[in-house]
């Protein structure tokens, strides 16, 4: 009831303020010439304050002590200045009584006096300042920011360059609006700090494209930082970071197009922020298919599990444009302080673990450990070199292994396999260089450099066998590979008969039509299809329903494993009936034994690859400029064990193929 009447009260005298002025709005400095009304608007702002201040701690959910000790100081503080400075409180009180009242303003009123700051209740700008402290923590605008556009407690300062009737400035996002106004006989000026309506929703706008993804709704890599930097700030923090990748996402947004990738990011934002319920937790999108995970309290172990956990959640199957699709995660992991304190670094980190744990293959995780940053610095320095050769086109050469048919002594075809030959580094084994030239892009410029160089070379073949060429499933969809193989045949006036493109099944995701179509587009050509690698990875039957392969390939790791697993032995044995029965020639990879010939013989393979027959060898024509460059041995068709790198690896392993 008294709040009530006090109101009461107040709609009075302020109605009885407008009769006197005779106007429609009043003008704050007419009532400061008026002595009769100062006490009564002083008292009035008073309570008020009162109550605006104690709206706002509630809002900022202050303990009960700290409300009582802050409602207490203001009002000693109020008594402060209606003692020392009567003519200031009361004057700046009725004035910004008024001001609140005709502008709608829902947060306080300040009045600013050359080297003191006073509110309704006077010096109430240090219970503000101490709020805002508080209520900062819960935002994610940068501190840098804040810093650089003048935090509330301390933007509104005394030194302010003189100001009309009425001005609008922008203080900061998340208070726009800042009205000031020119006080008569007094040297001090009043400033309501609100969110006006008009700018709300503009305002909202902003601050939602500022800090978050648009697409996903989940605070992006700026915001993420600077959050993760506030955090970090934090004495004895500790915590883990998540450095989340999907797996073949790339790929299928290439093929698929962005209306399909956009879907499933979305479905994998809303699978990790229902992961990640913890309000301590973190959740980003740092950009594209990566995201990122803050854990607070998280030691190597506990994040581990947690990142097994959201593994496998994220590998939960998809429903998108009635297709089921079934992603998997790479995850690398970094902890703090164990790993860096700057959000910066433990996000370089986590990063380099990443890339450490794609390296395993799909669905891996990583931790990082310092010895990852040396080999990232060795993978970045055989990008580069990777960047120069195939400028000049100077260390490139392609080998070819045969492939052998039962009952012929004459190869029916040859695959073309790239290697390459570094003056420093010597012999680089294609199982380091093919990644990354996939990775970063270089892999068209360098199957450009294959498919030119032996198409050119399988014309001089007096023997008639075909040309088999690996061909990068990132290359595939984009329009880039028909065009490409029809001028490679004109320049080299090869049969298209004689030339067959091996793809391997994760080319075909989801019967990807615009892949589909390419290859039919080059099998009408005369070109020959074959299936790679069958029997890893997807193994969908559906592959070879949804295009007509005219051979399947064996991988040569079930061959290999096939005397010592009754498992690889039935595989081979189901791959080559299926063959078969399909009318396709099947081929054998990897054969380098007689046990494991005479197996594959016995099981149906028409054919068969491998070094039992002979490893890969170059053309007669790079042959002295090979030797030139290194001691290499023709009768092994490798290097001298003396010239061969402490990591050197056979090239005859599936890996090393384009």
């Amino acid at each position: 009831m008294a709040l009530v009447a006090i109101l009461l009260v107040a709609a009075w005298g302020c109605v009885a303020i407008c009769r006197r002025s005779r106007r429609a709005f009043v003008k704050t400095s007419d009532l400061l010439n008026d002595a009769r009304w100062t006490n009564f608007l002083a008292a009035i702002c008073f309570i008020g304050t009162l109550g605006w201040t104690g709206s706002l701690l509630v809002h900022n959910d202050l303990s009960s002590a700290t409300m009582g000790f802050m409602l207490s100081f203001g009002m000693l503080l109020f008594l402060h200045g209606l003692i020392f400075h009567p003519l200031a409180a009361a004057g700046s009180a009725a004035m910004l009584a008024l001001a609140g009242l005709f502008h709608m303003s829902p947060w306080p009123e300040l009045a600013a006096l050359p080297g003191k700051m006073i509110l309704a209740a006077p010096c109430l700008m240090a219970l503000l300042a101490i709020a805002l402290h508080w209520r900062r923590h819960k935002q994610m605008a940068s501190t840098r920011q804040r810093a650089r556009e003048g935090y509330l407690g301390h933007g509104l300062r005394s030194d302010m360059p003189p100001v009309g009737d009425e001005t609008s400035a922008i203080l900061r996002p998340v208070w726009p609006g800042q009205l000031a106004y020119q006080l008569r006989q007094l040297r001090g000026r009043a400033v309501s700090i609100g969110e006006r309506p008009e700018q709300k929703a503009q305002q909202d706008e902003v601050e939602s494209f500022v800090h978050y993804d648009l697409l996903t709704g989940l605070p992006h890599r700026l915001a993420f930082q600077d959050q993760f930097d506030l955090i970090l700030s934090s004495p004895g923090f500790h915590a883990a970071l998540l450095y989340i990748d999907l797996d073949g996402f790339r790929l299928i947004n290439d093929l698929r197009g962005n209306g399909i990738g956009n879907k499933i990011l979305s479905a994998m934002a809303g699978r990790l922020a229902q992961a990640c319920l913890d309000p301590l937790m973190t959740v980003s999108r740092l950009g594209s298919d990566e995201f990122a995970v803050v854990l607070p309290g998280y030691d190597a172990r506990s994040a581990t599990i947690f990142a097994r956990h959201l593994q496998d959640r994220l590998k939960a199957p998809i429903l998108v444009a009635q297709q089921r699709i079934v992603m998997t995660a790479s995850i690398g992991v970094a902890l703090a302080p164990e790993h860096g304190l700057q959000g910066d670094k433990l996000l370089a980190r986590a990063g380099i673990a990443l890339a450490a744990a794609k390296a395993r293959g799909k669905g891996q995780l990583c931790l990082f450990a310092p010895d990852m940053e040396q080999r990232l610095h060795e993978r970045a320095m055989i990008e580069a070199r990777l960047r120069l050769v195939l400028e000049s086109q100077d260390g490139f050469f392609v080998f070819y292994q045969p492939i052998m048919a039962f009952g012929r002594e004459e190869p029916v075809a040859r695959e073309a396999l790239v290697r390459w030959f570094h003056r420093e580094a010597g012999w680089i084994p294609p199982s380091r260089f093919i990644e990354i030239a996939e990775q970063s892009g270089l892999i068209a410029a360098l199957s450009d450099l294959v498919i030119s160089k032996a198409c050119k070379d399988a014309t001089n073949w007096t023997d008639g066998a075909c040309l088999a060429i690996n061909i990068s499933a990132s290359l595939l969809g984009r329009g880039y590979l028909p065009d490409r193989i029809a001028r490679a045949l004109l320049e080299s006036r090869l049969p298209a008969a004689r030339l067959e493109l091996e793809i391997t099944e994760t080319a075909l995701l989801d019967d990807n039509e615009r892949v589909l179509e390419e290859l039919r587009t080059i099998q009408k050509m005369g070109v020959s299809i074959a299936l790679d690698d069958f029997g890893t990875g997807y193994s969908s039957l559906s592959h070879l329903r949804a295009f007509p392969f005219q051979k399947i390939k064996i991988d040569g790791s079930f061959v290999r494993d096939a005397a010592l697993n009754p498992n690889c032995a039935a595989i081979v044995h189901a791959i080559a009936d299926l063959g078969k029965r399909l009318g396709v020639a099947t081929v054998a990879e990897g054969v380098e034994t007689l046990e494991q010939l005479e197996f594959v013989r016995s099981q149906g393979c028409q054919q068969v690859q491998g070094n039992f027959y002979s490893v890969p060898l170059p053309s007669e024509e790079d042959l002295p400029r090979i030797r030139a460059l290194s001691n290499y041995d023709v009768s092994r068709g490798t290097l001298a064990a003396s010239d061969r790198p402490d990591d050197f690896e056979p090239w005859h392993e599936s890996s090393s193929r384009p």
